[in-house]
């Protein structure tokens, strides 16, 4: 956004200066020769500075964004939400809940290998001691929900809305957290990962022990 900003301004600016270098003497003398030398630095000076402030913004805006649409979609849903599913102890590897407002589910437990759970509404949901390798929580809203003693070994984030999520004891070896939203130091403090676990910038996280034993 802030390039496109920099760019068309770039371009009017450029523009009036190919006016001037194709302009006759006569209407040239109208405009200082300085007024073409400004709007040359101005030109520069305007992409430079919105090339860096997009690359700055970007992320954020992005995370927003997504956040936003994720929402839009969830509040677009017909069906009311399901409160209180209750899938524990069970093997839902590669089960696909997509775009499901599955609010105060319980997995605690299940195996989800390869589950997809993108953008599903998963507020206050139990996920403790669940085996979810390279399951997928794109755009999900998981605020508050429980996830300790789980392993998400490989699972992706981008985009997840994890504030106030419990990772206590979780394992997030491998796992891409890098566009995860909400999500905070205290709550990486908590949990495992290893070199292979990607996060926001400014985060980190300590490396994994044993794979924890189920939850009771």
């Amino acid at each position: 956004m802030f390039r496109l900003f920099g760019l068309l301004i770039t371009v009017l600016l450029v523009s009036f200066q190919f006016w001037y270098s194709n302009a006759s003497a006569q209407e040239r003398e109208r405009v200082p020769g300085w007024v073409n030398e400004l709007a040359s630095d101005i030109a520069w000076g305007i992409y430079e500075v919105s090339d860096g402030v997009n690359d700055a913004f970007r992320p954020a805006l992005k995370r927003g964004w997504e956040k936003a649409l994720t929402m839009l979609d969830l509040m677009a849903e017909k069906t009311p939400p399901r409160q209180g599913l209750v899938a524990t102890d069970l093997d839902l590897s590669g089960q696909a809940f997509v775009a499901r407002r599955l609010d105060e589910a319980s997995f605690q437990n299940s195996t989800l290998h390869g589950a997809d759970f993108t953008k599903t509404y998963l507020i206050r949901s139990l996920f403790d001691g669940v085996k979810a390798h390279e399951a997928t929580f794109d755009g999900a809203v998981l605020e508050r929900a429980s996830m300790r003693a789980a392993d998400f070994t490989g699972s992706t984030f981008d985009g997840a809305d994890l504030s106030g999520a419990l990772l206590d004891g979780s394992h997030l070896t491998g796992a891409d957290l890098r566009g995860a939203i909400g999500l905070t130091q205290v709550q990486l403090d908590m949990a495992c990962g290893d070199e292979a676990t990607q996060l926001p910038d400014g985060l980190h996280v300590e490396a994994c022990g044993p794979v924890p034993k189920k939850i009771r």
